[in-house]
């Protein structure tokens, strides 16, 4: 990915920042000899490089990467949606649409379609030219957050004010099972990577983090209740569930039930959170105007990312885990290149 003037928004040039972050391609070595990553959190600081994407005419909603890491789509709270080549950042397409935000955003692993969470429907788009190929409507409240499974077969939608969960043939664009016994405001979902179950996450009263089996959409299992669940992830390999409650960060061992650490990890709530490609590295995104960077085994901070001027409210890497994308309030979308 080069870092260039794009069309639709750029503004200024590159600059350097100094952070302490990252480790090597394979993330196996840091940047120097066999230092750990947490090692590396203690050396003098190395820079960062931070690209912003400016232009857009509203809030930045939603961040997501094609599985091949050549777009990025970006959501805005005007109600548009922007398509951005990421080998020269140039604009491919914005599309307008009559709605207030778009809440979710959630791409295909094959990379033909992406969906978002509009209001009470869903909408899927074909990757192309941004066009609607389906509109998923049933939801009789704003849907929260979706998931499309490993192999986009399935997308699984939530809604916090209806509180139900749907799943949907994201082929045949229909319903397959509606989930709205006991399942509270549930505000947040994510697949399992092998795709045999998805776990979602509550706010309010019931604020449980839920196993669901994929294929009875049976409930498997029920962790104790958390503070307000606002961001879940699952590391590439299936061992450790993440989750933003609150202003804190916690962990469990999937395979034990046990949780591993619990961090204090902003000083205002986390709006979201996204795992690395490898799994080590935590992102969260926060209303204290910074994206944190966190050790997955350990819970420990790697750094902060500053910049932002207004709540962060999305996080993505790059399928490389070269690149860390943040969009917030201030209407920029930044690039975060964490190593070479």
């Amino acid at each position: 990915m080069l870092f260039k003037y794009f069309s639709l928004a750029l503004a200024g040039a590159s600059i350097l920042i100094p952070y302490t972050v990252v480790a090597s391609p394979d993330h196996s070595e840091a940047i120097a000899g066999n230092t750990t990553i947490l090692e590396l959190a203690q050396a003098p600081p190395i820079q960062v490089t931070v690209q912003d994407l400016k232009g857009f005419k509203g809030a930045i909603t939603a961040l997501a990467v094609s599985p091949d890491g050549s777009r990025l789509v970006v959501a805005t709270g005007d109600g548009a949606i922007s398509m951005i080549d990421l080998d020269n950042l140039d604009s491919v397409y914005t599309r307008t649409f009559d709605v207030n935000d778009f809440s979710n955003i959630s791409y295909s692993p094959d990379g033909k379609v992406f969906a978002t969470a509009q209001e009470r429907a869903i909408g899927v788009f074909g990757v192309r030219g941004g066009r609607a190929k389906e509109t998923l409507r049933g939801h009789a409240g704003k849907v929260s957050a979706l998931a499309i499974s490993p192999d986009a077969k399935t997308l699984v939608s939530v809604s916090g004010e209806d509180q139900t969960i749907r799943v949907w043939d994201l082929e045949e664009g229909e319903l397959i099972q509606t989930i709205g016994e006991d399942v509270g405001s549930v505000t947040e979902v994510t697949f399992a990577p092998n795709g045999q179950y998805f776990v979602t996450g509550s706010i309010a009263n019931s604020r449980y983090l839920k196993f669901w089996d994929a294929n009875t959409f049976e409930l498997l299992q029920t962790y104790p209740q958390q503070p307000n669940i606002f961001g879940l992830a699952i590391t590439p390999d299936g061992q450790t569930l993440l989750a933003a409650v609150k202003n804190f960060i916690r962990a469990w061992d999937i395979n034990t039930s046990q949780q591993l650490w619990s961090v204090k990890a902003a000083s205002l709530d986390i709006n979201s959170i996204a795992v690395s490609p490898d799994g080590r590295m935590l992102a969260t995104a926060d209303k204290s105007r910074r994206v944190g960077l966190f050790d997955v085994a350990t819970g420990e901070q790697i750094t902060s990312l500053e910049g932002h001027d207004g709540w962060v409210l999305t996080v993505a890497f790059s399928p490389d885990g070269r690149f860390l994308f943040s969009g917030a309030e201030d209407k920029v979308v930044k690039i975060w290149q964490l190593y070479p």
